[in-house]
């Protein structure tokens, strides 16, 4: 379980408060202080490693960021080589397995390459690709393929309704996002260079028409950032100026309704700030210090690394490069200082170097049970430090988001008793159930839902005990029944499923094989919208599994 919080290291000295539970076991307390953009974007990278990878946007999630990091490093002399030769390869890996995705019939891209394409994941897909293209290229083949997913792109406008062909499904499939929210992020990608929006006027007229008169925050933005990107300066800077009207007092860019992936809570507010962002660093003159406030909530959404989503998070590392590189990050304070409940625990300089982090350590005093609070202040400098403070602990059963919509149940066995013995060689059943359920946002009482609109991707990570070796020709079996979309084992023994939507309740029958005897626990096992990954249910009991040698229990 982790419970973390991000703030702003400055002089008027930020402060935040955590409990640790009475029950928590190994609890550890680090504090990172991110020097610059780039460590920020370091801690970021480290943490969506630790992520499923099994499709394109996830895969794009490590990728994407490390072409923004690549781009800062080619633009500093003092970069050490040995930072851009590793940006660089893994750059190379991730095209490579991001092209894999590719819908050969058809072009464009689609999570894990099944016909037909998808219209706004191939607009995100080529939003990267053309950033990438800027810092790295292929031997060969880049330029067909971009080739490809435009003329993907453009063979589904409608000029007649001045917008775009959205499949129904695709868009359940994306998280519901509506049809004009689509429109908005495909002309947004796709005016990313020059010309790549020519013949699309009539598309970029209704987009321009409806952002002038809109309440949606996320739509102006993306309005603002095309209409720059076509070098429409005096029609996007109406829009920025509105912009500035949404921007509450902590810097955040509120009133979006929904995103492309119809993010909920802190992710939509991270993309609409991002955006908004992006849109006023082009507008340049007078929009600084809206920018820069921005900016300096965006470190605040920085938890363990990340921003949320994944389109959170690619969304804003992309703001806060583009803010370093066009106006700066201010000058670094001399030494910051912790404190813990009142205590000064220690004060250090930040370090010398690019993308390094200030790092304060095995925080002891603050691991303890009990309520906390946590201060950093920083003396000298006029830079806003981005900084992470991270709570971390062994729970056997991490709490369930109460706004989840999505409840997960997951046994061993035929029966519900735990552990079940399994012999050694023997192979046993093991049932996922993951079903729709009214959370919060949806009215009270934990109801299992039937009929609703379908869900966008949905995640379920199950956490089998140790002994148990799950068989890979069962997942594969699930796949190809039309069960699971894709599914991939990590570490930890833990089998991921995903479906592109959740339309009805899921009952899926996976096995496993006993391995080596002994007595076993798995991790816990969650479910969650990938879109709304900050918001799990999880599974009211581990898995245990007892593994008996050379026997045959028949569970």
């Amino acid at each position: 379980a982790e419970a973390a919080a991000a703030r702003r290291a400055a002089a008027e000295g930020p402060s935040w408060e955590w409990e640790v539970p009475s029950g928590a076991k190994g609890a550890q307390v680090a504090v990172k202080v991110m020097t610059s953009p780039i460590a920020s974007l370091t801690a970021a990278l480290e943490a969506l490693l630790e992520e499923p990878c099994g499709c394109f946007e996830q895969t794009s999630s490590t990728t994407y960021p490390t072409v923004m990091a690549l781009t800062y490093f080619l633009g500093r002399p003092d970069t050490p080589p040995t930072l851009v030769e590793k940006a660089v390869a893994l750059v190379e890996k991730g095209y490579k397995r991001l092209t894999s995705f590719e819908v050969k019939e058809s072009g464009g891209f689609e999570w894990f390459g099944a016909a037909p394409a998808h219209e706004a994941l191939t607009s995100y897909g080529l939003a990267l690709f053309l950033d990438m293209r800027k810092v790295w290229q292929p031997a060969e083949g880049m330029k067909e393929m971009l080739d490809r997913t435009r003329a993907f792109l453009r063979q589904r406008r409608d000029d007649p309704g001045a917008t775009f062909h959205f499949s129904t499904q695709h868009l359940d499939q994306f998280g519901g996002a509506p049809a004009n929210v689509a429109r908005a992020y495909v002309l947004w990608s796709l005016s990313a260079e020059p010309g790549e929006a020519d013949g699309l006027d009539a598309q970029v007229a209704a987009l321009h028409a409806e952002a002038s008169t809109s309440e949606d925050a996320y739509v102006i933005a993306l309005a603002a950032g095309t209409l720059f990107n076509l070098r429409r300066s005096t029609d996007a800077l109406g829009h920025a100026k509105r912009l500035v009207s949404f921007q509450e007092a902590d810097g955040r860019v509120a009133r979006g309704k929904t995103s492309i992936t119809s993010s909920l809570g802190d992710a939509l507010l991270v993309e609409t700030t991002s955006l908004a962002v992006l849109a006023w660093l082009k507008a340049g003159t007078g929009m600084e210090s809206a920018a820069r406030a921005g900016v300096e909530w965006l470190a605040t959404k920085n938890t363990g690394g990340r921003f949320g989503s994944t389109q959170a998070t690619v969304l804003a590392l992309k703001a806060i490069i583009a803010y370093e590189t066009i106006l700066g990050s201010g000058e670094r304070p001399e030494e910051v200082t912790l404190f813990v409940d009142g205590v000064a625990f220690a004060t250090k300089p930040p370090p010398a170097g690019l993308g390094t982090m200030l790092i304060f350590d095995d925080v002891a005093p603050a691991a303890a049970p009990g309520k906390h609070n946590l201060q950093l202040v920083a003396r000298g400098g006029t830079a806003a430090l981005p900084y992470t403070a991270t709570l971390t602990y062994r729970a056997d059963l991490p709490s369930t988001c109460p706004s989840r919509r999505l409840s997960l149940e997951t046994r061993v066995g035929s029966g519900g008793e735990q552990p079940v013995e399994v012999g050694e060689g023997e192979t046993v059943e093991v049932v996922v159930k993951v079903a729709r359920v009214e959370g919060s946002n949806e009215g009270e009482g934990g109801a299992v839902v039937a009929d609703r609109p379908a869900l966008g991707m949905t995640v379920a990570v199950v956490g089998l005990p140790g002994g148990l070796e799950p068989r890979f020709d069962r997942l594969a079996e699930l796949r190809r029944e039309g069960q699971i979309d894709w599914f991939e084992l990590r570490g930890g023994n833990e089998v991921v499923l995903y479906w592109r939507y959740l339309k009805e309740n899921k009952e899926v029958r996976l096995e496993a094989i006993g391995g080596v005897p002994g007595r076993y626990t798995g991790r816990a096992s969650r479910a969650y919208e990938y879109y709304f990954d900050e918001c799990k249910a999880w599974s009211d009991v581990p898995l245990s599994a007892h593994v008996v040698a050379g026997a045959q229990t028949g569970a």
